[in-house]
């Protein structure tokens, strides 16, 4: 480019303003572009399962730590499910109570999350969320009592490490 009359003036030439200008907005696209990049690969990963671990004894010891915990709330009876649908509704409408850290669900959660080596913590939370929505376990619940289930349903439902929900199932 041609100097101008103007650049002999002034200590800086003009040109250096434009190119300062233009590098301000290059590093504010770049930054836009890097927190895209994150939230995209975070969005990608939530719904991508974690490994099963495949040792018959680990998933036995799991199943067996999760049984417990139901049948603890079921006092001892699977076919009692109304202490564990009370439970299980509580922790659900106090889920996002940081005090609730110890509620059935977050436990769940952390049991899920710890069989699978902490690889996926959102894609656990999602399954035990979504499957216990499944059963009815909601903060719309309108009926007088608690939700109806099958408690064995329940656990094998957990258990096959599927998330019940199909709109989430295909993407």
């Amino acid at each position: 480019m041609e100097a101008h009359i103007v650049d002999y003036y002034n200590e800086l030439p003009q040109m250096v303003h434009v190119i300062d200008k233009l590098n301000e907005e290059y590093e504010t696209a770049m930054d836009t572009i890097r927190e895209l990049q994150q939230e995209n690969k975070r969005l990608k990963t939530r719904h991508i399962p974690p490994e099963i671990p495949d040792e018959e004894n680990v998933m036995e010891a799991f199943e067996q730590k999760v049984r417990a915990r139901f049948i603890e709330w079921c006092e001892g009876d699977l076919d009692n499910y109304e202490p564990l649908s009370g439970k299980l509704m509580d922790d659900y409408s106090n889920y996002k109570d940081p005090s609730y850290e110890d509620s059935l669900i977050k436990r769940l959660i952390r049991d899920f999350d710890d069989v699978t080596n902490q690889e996926n913590p959102q894609w656990c939370e999602l399954l035990v969320l979504t499957t216990i929505e499944s059963v009815g376990i909601t903060t719309e619940y309108v009926y007088w009592g608690y939700p109806m289930f099958e408690v064995e349903d329940l656990i094998e439902s957990l258990l096959s490490f599927e998330i019940p929900l199909l709109s989430v199932n295909n993407m």
